[in-house]
């Protein structure tokens, strides 16, 4: 028992400890993967059974002027995410498309991405609000399998990325992710200003087609650094990420699927 103990540390270390970045492990949540872990099972709890149970014998909160709030917030953060990056690092041409390595230095500019991309990761957390929002309001149909998945995906793969890989070649990744989501918090903000469902399946169906389009790109983007026998960004990384955005691509495709394209029955 204490030689299996002794072996759990001693891996734990070299996943934790050697494998990471120096850089990033003051950063807040950064330490170890415990923090985000604890925080993914709270999520669960909360939306499987604290949520359900609070809102029981209570009628749905109008919090409509807290999600105007909110989705402003969103548009200004992912607008900010989407600016930084192409201002610094896209435009410039300071970063290559095909393959671009993890950042070894600490240059002004290496330090600036670790951050940005920590600061990625702290949207994917403020992202989990989008679900205690349908539990206060009782959209429960909205908490589906695809959702729950996603969301609580996006945070591991947030904290694995500042970890491990803090910029390089993912951060196009977190480039799209934040355009998409720019235009998807605006629509929602459009809607709940606008009270107005008459174009509300028209952009559904389109923004769910965007963000198909999303995991393409990505899928396209990360193979390269996989094909390129010269490129030194982790082949691990994107192997992950092509397998995620392909699993991911069917579920919204079966989503797209059936919203859109398969003939409703008629009563």
């Amino acid at each position: 028992m204490a030689s299996l103990l002794h072996a759990c540390l001693k891996y734990y270390k070299i996943f934790n400890d050697e494998w990471s970045y120096p850089q990033v492990k003051d950063f807040f949540m950064m330490g170890s993967p415990f923090p985000t872990t604890f925080l993914a099972i709270f999520y669960l709890l909360v939306i499987y059974k604290i949520g359900p149970t609070f809102m029981k014998n209570r009628k749905p909160f109008n919090i409509n002027k807290l999600l105007i709030f909110y989705n402003i917030a969103q548009i200004m953060f992912n607008g900010f995410l989407l600016t930084m990056a192409l201002y610094h690092l896209y435009i410039p041409m300071r970063y290559n498309l095909l393959c671009q390595e993890v950042e070894q230095g600490d240059s002004p500019l290496d330090q600036f991405v670790r951050r940005m991309s920590w600061v990625y990761f702290m949207n994917k957390i403020m992202d989990l609000l989008d679900t205690v929002f349908f539990i206060l309001k009782k959209k429960t149909s909205q908490i589906t399998f695809l959702h729950v998945y996603h969301h609580t995906g996006m945070i591991f793969l947030g904290y694995a990325g500042v970890k491990y890989v803090p910029g390089g070649h993912s951060i196009l990744l977190g480039t799209i992710n934040s355009f998409v989501h720019m235009i998807m918090y605006s629509y929602y903000l459009t809607s709940l200003l606008r009270q107005d469902n008459k174009h509300s399946v028209w952009w559904k169906k389109h923004l769910t087609q965007l963000q198909m389009v999303q995991f393409v790109l990505v899928m396209l983007h990360h193979s390269s650094p996989l094909l390129m026998p010269n490129c030194n960004y982790p082949r691990f990384i994107s192997f992950t990420v092509v397998v995620q955005n392909v699993f991911a691509m069917f579920m919204f495709g079966d989503f797209y699927r059936k919203a859109y394209l398969k003939p409703k029955k008629v009563e």
